[in-house]
């Protein structure tokens, strides 16, 4: 099934997003043209399923690791 080009209170079609980040239920998308835009969804959970779908880009993962992981490991070398 294809979903739907826009989101419900966005917009901007999924086509023209680039990629995105989050921060408490806030997103952060940047769209193809370098504009960043502001959006806090209805339903965070449904929304970024709908970024997936339409294969926007993570930005808080790096190589199939999320940012989260990556800094703890990190501080785990620096700590011993």
């Amino acid at each position: 099934m294809k979903p739907e080009d826009r989101y419900p209170g966005l917009e901007h079609k999924g086509a023209t997003l680039s990629a995105f980040a989050v921060a408490i239920d806030v997103f952060i998308l940047s769209l193809k043209s370098g504009e960043l835009v502001r959006f806090t969804p209805d339903d965070p959970k449904k929304f970024r399923q709908w970024l997936e779908a339409h294969q926007v880009r993570d930005a808080d993962k790096k190589q199939g690791q999320d940012t989260a992981a990556a800094l703890k490991s990190t501080r785990r070398r620096r700590l011993f």
